[in-house]
């Protein structure tokens, strides 16, 4: 007959039970950190103001030659 283990030596401790939830909540900290700093930086430069008028010089000048011949 084999001898068979006892129940307590096989249950995980305390540390290994919440080792991986404390490496996912770590890795989404993270990457929300990182996006936080993205979307800062994408964010930080000074407004503009975009002229949307249809007499704009972006709306009148042609793009290219080939636009000017049209």
């Amino acid at each position: 007959m084999p001898a068979t283990s006892n129940p307590t030596d096989m249950q995980p401790t305390f540390l290994a039970s919440i080792c991986w939830p404390i490496i996912i909540v770590a890795l989404l900290l993270g990457h929300v950190t990182l996006m936080m700093v993205a979307m800062t930086l994408a964010n930080s430069g000074p407004s503009q103001v975009i002229d949307t008028s249809a007499d704009a010089s972006s709306y009148s000048t042609p793009a290219s030659e080939e636009g000017a011949k049209q």
